[in-house]
């Protein structure tokens, strides 16, 4: 997780509940829940990045929050 300044911060908790296949050719998906707890009010980015264990290949992706005071 990112400051909006781009620096990395610690805390909330993110938790994984489902992992949905996807069929064919289609990529899984990953469905959780993040709580922000211990966060201080201001701006952040959730970043999520899923390695291959295989490939060693690395998608992310990111999602501006803001955390109210």
């Amino acid at each position: 997780m990112l400051r909006a300044d781009g620096q990395p911060v610690q805390g909330g908790a993110l938790q994984l509940t489902e992992r949905q296949r996807g069929g064919g050719r289609g990529p899984d998906r990953l469905v959780g829940t993040f709580t922000p707890a211990g966060l201080a009010p201001g701006e952040y980015l959730l970043r999520i990045t899923v390695t291959d264990g295989a490939s060693g290949a690395a998608q992310s992706s990111s999602i501006p929050f803001v955390v109210s005071g």
